[in-house]
């Protein structure tokens, strides 16, 4: 049935130790697709969708064409919920972590999916994360590994993007006021700068209907793009 073809599964694993647990993760869920200035590309049909990267165009000469050659364009990769699978591949990934709460916890992770409609290019994330509480506050802090393949003519290649985030929390009651700096790395082609880094400062308030109910309202800085004011509202299970 075509409604199945948007299903996802998540199984997860618990193994207590003396002082703290590991706990593993898998999960299989629809993965992002190509998107155009049409919209999406899936199986010949145009959806609409919120690209992964907010930098519409990118170009970025390769190492063997530095010197001579037009530069290449990377395509835009986006994820969401309101289009079909655009391929019969999903997202495959998991998280791999070892909880001691409330001290510490520490998390790896990773995914891999293809976006185009023939199912040839890969797209895959790797992450490590630190959470631990201090003095009434909790921090958090992450970094991350994206790897883009895309085609040119001749050939195919790999946008590499490494980025980070630090965030501190003061839960007050049911608020929750959230620090949060963001910084994307060069994404680079073959060594070559392909798309400029990018900083985001995010100051919100949360509010917490229940522990896994939130209201997010956040107000997004970057210094080289228009400012945003973000609203969330998160449903935990």
């Amino acid at each position: 049935m075509p409604i199945l073809s948007d299903a996802g599964f998540m199984g997860r694993f618990t193994q207590p130790l003396t002082t703290g647990s590991v706990n593993l993760s898998l999960y299989v869920t629809q993965g992002p697709v190509l998107v155009t200035e049409e919209g999406t590309v899936d199986e010949g049909h145009a959806h609409s969708v919120v690209p992964a990267a907010s930098v519409a165009s990118r170009t970025v000469n390769s190492t063997a064409q530095a010197q001579q050659a037009a530069p290449l364009e990377i395509p835009d990769v986006g994820f969401g919920v309101a289009f079909a699978d655009n391929n019969a591949n999903k997202m495959i990934g998991g998280r791999l972590g070892y909880v001691r709460a409330p001290a510490v916890e520490v998390y790896v992770s990773g995914f891999h999916a293809m976006y185009d409609p023939d199912s040839y290019l890969g797209y895959q994330g790797y992450a490590v994360s630190l959470q631990t509480q201090r003095w009434g506050f909790q921090f958090l802090g992450e970094g991350a590994l994206l790897r883009q393949e895309f085609q040119t003519e001749t050939t195919f290649e790999t946008l590499k993007r490494p980025g980070f985030y630090l965030e501190a929390t003061r839960p007050i009651g049911s608020f929750e006021p959230v620090v949060r700096w963001s910084r994307l790395l060069d994404g680079k082609v073959g060594g070559v700068t392909a798309i400029p880094s990018i900083d985001e400062l995010a100051l919100g308030l949360n509010y917490r209907f229940t522990p896994t109910v939130p209201l997010k309202v956040a107000y997004l800085y970057h210094p080289d793009f228009d400012d945003r004011i973000v609203v969330q509202w998160a449903f935990g299970f």
